[in-house]
């Protein structure tokens, strides 16, 4: 049986776009599934889902987190899409509670905002790389991909930081992204906890609760301090306000991602 050049050229693209995939469904993915599948195993050992009720928030503790005993009571915040506009502001917050975090830069916005990045450095905080400009890496080029890590390592060199983590946009790589990181020594991570805090209509005590409810022992929070919709950031940041008080009075600590024993990735 025949097959048309329009046939062919259909299954070349979808043979394409599976290719271009495989990265993040081999990596992303798999780690997704089996973060899920511990999780509901911890839920099916205790009595708790989290680190708080969405009522508690800025109030009480809650009762614990998955009625873990054995856990380490560590949390890593980890933020991605900035600097922005309000992270001096994140920065002057995370000061008044002494809690480390990890941040992972677009080098375009360093650009506009060095201060910032500077500012995390000094502070203890972890600089990590996001991108030189956000876009997912399944709509990317191998050539912009290589371009992107090229001019985001010059940025970040200027101001003295030398990233050793990686975080790419929505979590989605292609094979370039993996050369790139193979080639400069990075770690490719990814998260166990989000809470939508970027989405413009939501409050910030619905993100709050979302963290309270969502995040146990050991868990990579990824939030936003840039980019957004209808100036979410700032909701993050008084989400934090709520949810910080919560985590300290249970007994956490904060630490940066590379300080994680156990990788976050697939």
């Amino acid at each position: 049986m025949a097959i048309s050049g329009k046939s062919f050229f259909a299954a070349a693209a979808v043979a394409a776009g599976l290719y271009h995939l495989a990265p993040t469904a081999r990596e992303k993915y798999s780690y997704m599934l089996s973060t899920r599948r511990v999780r509901s195993m911890k839920a099916g050992a205790g009595s708790g889902t989290g680190t708080g009720s969405a009522e508690s928030a800025g109030n009480s503790a809650g009762d614990g987190a998955f009625g873990a005993t054995e856990e380490k009571k560590v949390i890593y915040l980890t933020f991605d899409d900035g600097p922005g506009e309000h992270t001096l502001e994140l920065l002057d917050l995370l000061e008044e509670y002494d809690v480390k975090a990890s941040f992972f830069v677009v080098t375009e916005f360093v650009e506009k905002y060095p201060e910032a990045v500077i500012r995390m450095k000094d502070d203890g905080h972890l600089v990590g790389l996001h991108s030189w400009r956000h876009r997912s890496a399944l709509l990317a080029s191998g050539g912009f991909t290589k371009e992107s890590f090229s001019r985001s390592m010059k940025t970040l060199k200027k101001l003295g930081i030398s990233p050793k983590l990686y975080r790419a946009p929505w979590g989605e790589i292609n094979r370039e992204t993996i050369l790139q990181t193979d080639r400069l020594g990075m770690e490719r991570v990814y998260w166990t906890v989000m809470a939508e805090d970027w989405r413009g209509g939501q409050p910030a005590n619905v993100t709050a609760g979302k963290l309270l409810a969502r995040t146990g022992p050991e868990d990579v929070i990824c939030i936003h301090d840039g980019r957004g919709s209808n100036d979410a950031p700032a909701r993050t940041i008084e989400a934090l306000k709520m949810v910080l008080p919560v985590w300290k009075s249970e007994g956490y600590e904060f630490q940066t991602l590379d300080q994680r024993e156990c990788p976050v990735r697939g």
